[in-house]
């Protein structure tokens, strides 16, 4: 990832990081929701694998 970010002219710091790592996630989750239909009924896989996260993110645990 470090070699990726000096090619593209990005910095490897750890906050960058941590931006990539969300946004990865967020494509991640998406693609999974538009794949398997039976997600959206799921609470516990909305649980771990949306709400979880999001509340990281958003309570400052991770790229405050």
């Amino acid at each position: 990832m470090r070699t990726y970010c000096e090619r593209v002219g990005m910095a490897a710091d750890p906050r960058t990081l941590e931006r990539l790592v969300v946004a990865y996630w967020l494509d991640r989750a998406a693609s999974q929701l538009r794949t398997h239909a039976e997600h959206w009924d799921d609470r516990e896989w909305i649980g771990s694998n949306v709400e979880f996260v999001a509340r990281a993110v958003g309570g400052g645990g991770v790229v405050a």
